[in-house]
């Protein structure tokens, strides 16, 4: 991958030994660590706490964003990872996020390439990812 994409991941622990009705504070502790580990830089973020516990903590980063939603309820945490920096690797966040919520399970739902221009690219080969990203849903 290179600078003229963008990577965008997602995560999903299921079953987490861990509380989920995170705190602002530990939602910003695990961007820190996220972002070191993705070889990023935070610049802002945002913290939403929903009825019944559940958070959403986006950080905006200069390469693109995180974001971490929980379902308490479900023991379910999904964080949603697209960067611009080619050195960012799904699987140490994975492994980070595994150590940290200590989950039954998890597992890399998606990781795709989105190129940044058409122009560079073949325009046929990015509509067929397309089609194969929004397929599932």
């Amino acid at each position: 991958m290179n600078k003229r994409s963008e990577r965008a991941f997602a995560i999903a622990l299921y079953d987490c030994q861990k509380d989920l009705k995170l705190k602002k504070e530990e939602c910003e502790k695990v961007g820190e660590e996220l972002c070191k580990i993705l070889k990023v830089r935070g610049v802002k973020s945002s913290y939403f706490k929903h009825n019944g516990g559940g958070v959403s903590y986006n950080l905006i980063i200069e390469e693109s964003f995180i974001h971490i939603s929980t379902w308490p309820e479900y023991g379910t945490l999904i964080c949603y990872i697209a960067s611009c920096n080619p050195e960012s690797s799904p699987w140490e966040a994975k492994n980070y996020l595994e150590s940290y919520f200590c989950p039954k399970e998890a597992r890399i739902v998606y990781d795709i390439s989105i190129p940044l221009s058409l122009y560079e690219n073949n325009k046929e080969r990015i509509f067929k990812l397309l089609r194969q990203v929004f397929a599932d849903k």
